[in-house]
């Protein structure tokens, strides 16, 4: 009898078991993971754009963070030195790749 008058309660809602991290493919309905981001019949599932965080940039914000770099001055040269050093990084594929090849070339050395 509890069963019963569980399932009556939430106005005629009814929950689907077994759905929770689960989602069905618009075009053959066939049940499959959320991570899953091709079904077998070719549909393609676009996840929804994610929020960026922090918005603009206020007028507030610019100045706060010209005084931390210690004037523009500095600030220029700090960002002349980032794009110096980031830009070789980037070039080999990122920070993980760049350390793959430290590691390889530390190796090598090493084998001499």
């Amino acid at each position: 009898m509890a069963k019963v008058a569980k399932e009556t309660q939430g106005a005629g809602k009814k929950k689907k078991k077994g759905m929770q991290g689960k989602r069905k493919c618009p075009k053959c309905d066939r049940i499959m993971g959320v991570r899953v981001t091709t079904c077998d019949c070719g549909h393609v599932f676009i996840p929804k754009a994610k929020k960026k965080s922090g918005g603009e940039l206020s007028l507030g914000k610019i100045t706060d963070l010209i005084e931390q770099a210690g004037g523009l001055s500095a600030l220029k040269k700090a960002l002349s030195e980032y794009n110096r050093v980031v830009a070789p990084i980037e070039a080999l594929g990122g920070y993980d790749a760049a350390q793959a090849i430290l590691s390889k070339v530390e190796e090598i050395r090493a084998l001499k």
